[in-house]
């Protein structure tokens, strides 16, 4: 277990999930992501492989009915599944029904917190993967981009929310749990795009 006593949890989550979230950009690869229709197409499927499940637990999970979070508004899957059909996928919603099995069955408050950290933290790096589909490949959020596109111009504004939510949600006690959960998380990408 992380030893995360004497940290609040951005600190703590940022310096414990650097290495993963480093592997894991390396490993996606911007300039393989938009090398073609058919590699940006199979990243699409991989992400939603885990995307699909890991928002599945959020949406039962206790942040669910947070009205200071606003969940539902957070959520990504569609953008996926929205994308894949634009770029002619002919069976989107497949891909997420053939998801992979998630590290956990169940979310708790802090599991939930780390897990949604490393989702909302990809909206930052989003923008610069939508301005190279749309300069490499043509791609634009209205025809296949709109996944990483995330909540658009007010992707800074949900982040900063997001992380001001998070600090006053999470009890001192759960700040260990929470980063476990973020560190889990991006392992759970890794293995995916290892195995693709």
């Amino acid at each position: 277990m992380i030893d995360c006593r004497n940290d609040s949890f951005l600190p703590a989550v940022r310096q414990q999930t650097r290495a993963l979230h480093d592997q894991l950009e390396e490993l996606v690869g911007l300039d393989r992501l938009t090398r073609s229709r058919a590699d940006y197409g199979a990243a699409l499927r991989r992400f939603l492989a885990v995307w699909h499940p890991l928002e599945k637990l959020l949406e039962e999970s206790p942040l669910r009915d947070d009205p200071g979070l606003d969940l539902p508004r957070r959520l990504r899957s569609r953008a996926l599944l929205a994308d894949l059909a634009r770029l002619g996928d002919p069976d989107p919603a497949g891909t997420a029904g053939a998801g992979l099995r998630a590290p956990w069955s169940s979310l708790d408050t802090p599991r939930a917190i780390g897990v949604l950290y490393v989702l909302e933290g990809s909206t930052l790096g989003g923008r610069l993967i939508c301005r190279k589909l749309d300069e490499d490949l043509g791609i634009t959020p209205g025809s296949g981009a709109s996944f990483f596109a995330g909540h658009g111009p007010d992707n800074a504004a949900m982040w900063k929310s997001f992380l001001e939510w998070s600090e006053t949600a999470l009890a001192p006690g759960g700040v260990a749990e929470a980063v476990e959960a973020a560190c889990t998380t991006f392992r759970f990408f890794l293995e995916a795009f290892r195995t693709s």
